[in-house]
């Protein structure tokens, strides 16, 4: 609850918080589902509190903003070798096609650079990896 709450909180201001949110959410989907058993969920909760809870002492050792760290949280499940400087080109392109969530045109010139960018990061998971890009708030 304490997650969700911070999330919702700071989650504009830190996007990189969104993302643990919606692990968050799925964690609980899946109890409710019974796909995972209560010690489960709790160990899994509170990796992602801790991961919260590191998040922007990371963002500041790496001496990144926090729309770049939100991208390199969120590709760094699908990819472990994920730089700092990866994430830095992808944000680049959401500024270079800043109208992207109101132009339908630029929102497909961009997922279409970032599917060029994360393909090669990440393979076969390279679709569900740009839609929860694009899903990111930006800062």
């Amino acid at each position: 609850k304490l997650l969700r709450v911070t999330v919702e909180e700071q989650g504009r201001a830190q996007p990189f918080l969104l993302s643990i949110g919606d692990r968050a959410e799925k964690l609980a989907q899946d109890y409710e589902d019974r796909h995972l058993t209560t010690q489960q969920v709790l160990a899994e909760f509170e990796k992602l509190a801790h991961e919260a809870a590191e998040a922007e002492s990371e963002r500041q050792r790496m001496g990144v903003d926090a729309n770049t760290f939100a991208i390199f949280m969120t590709l760094r499940p699908y990819c472990a070798t994920m730089t700092k400087e990866q994430a830095g080109i992808i944000d680049a392109l959401f500024t270079e096609y800043a109208d992207y969530q109101w132009s339908d045109s630029q929102k497909a010139k961009l997922r279409t650079a970032i599917y060029r960018q994360v393909r090669p990061l990440v393979g076969a998971k390279f679709i569900d990896a740009t839609n929860e890009l694009l899903r990111l708030a930006r800062v």
